[in-house]
């Protein structure tokens, strides 16, 4: 009997991995059903995005506090047709969490937020996700309501490139631009909000929003063809979501 997968499953797993998406029969409620890889999508306990009830959340101690850490390095938004994208070099910045460092590879946007917050929405969600010597995964994730013009989002969208394009203009960015003032957050334990979905990823919510206005989530949504790439909300499944404090 030959061992491993078949050209014809291998070619299966593919053609799942380049076409899942947000709509129709590849969208989010199918995801785990694509391809063996994805299974974790339906299967998993312990998926993300979630809904934070704030009024309930024990206080975290000092074991889970986070020290973020960025500066002006630079970057190129990339647009592979679910996402933006913003491929970070070894210069961005990072984080500690635990003992442990935690290095930005990567950041990108969800219109509209993944995470709710008492039920609550948002217009958008920035994920600034982190990886450690072990390739374990950390994301920080800022909300983003609909109100005054965030400058440094301005920045970052002046030459957005679209589905066509693929790639933007590289720029000198600094990541810390995007952190609302107060750097209070909620930590969990969760997983990616795209296939493969897997699990063990560490989430920190930050709590204070930060704004856009109109124009530039018009322009977010014009980039993206029109189309909003969001995750639905998963079960909390038992999990201990904890709030920690500036």
């Amino acid at each position: 009997m030959v061992k491993g997968r078949t050209d014809q499953q291998q070619q299966h797993s593919r053609t799942a991995s380049q076409q899942w998406s947000y709509e129709g029969a590849t969208a989010a409620d199918n995801w785990g059903k694509l391809c063996t890889e994805f299974a974790q999508c339906s299967l998993g306990r312990q998926q993300s995005p979630i809904d934070i009830d704030a009024t309930v959340l024990p206080t975290a101690s000092q074991q889970i506090a986070i020290d973020l850490c960025y500066q002006p390095a630079p970057l190129c938004m990339r647009n592979d047709g679910r996402m933006l994208i913003a491929a970070c070099n070894d210069n961005a910045g990072f984080m500690t969490a635990n003992k442990q460092r935690y290095r930005l590879v990567q950041f990108h946007f969800h219109l509209p937020s993944e995470h709710c917050v008492r039920a609550q929405s948002y217009a958008m969600e920035i994920h600034l996700v982190h990886e450690n010597s072990a390739k374990q995964l950390a994301v920080v994730a800022v909300l983003v309501r609909q109100g005054p013009a965030h400058v440094a989002i301005a920045q970052l969208f002046k030459q957005l490139p679209n589905r066509t394009a693929h790639e933007g203009p590289t720029l000198l960015f600094d990541v810390g631009s995007l952190l609302p003032q107060q750097r209070g957050y909620f930590a969990y334990q969760g997983s990616l909000t795209t296939p493969p979905c897997t699990q063990g990823v560490q989430w920190y919510v930050m709590m204070q929003p930060i704004t856009a206005d109109q124009q530039q989530l018009d322009s977010l949504l014009q980039a993206m063809g029109g189309r909003i790439n969001s995750r639905p909300l998963q079960p909390l499944n038992g999990r201990t979501v904890w709030r920690c404090l500036p």
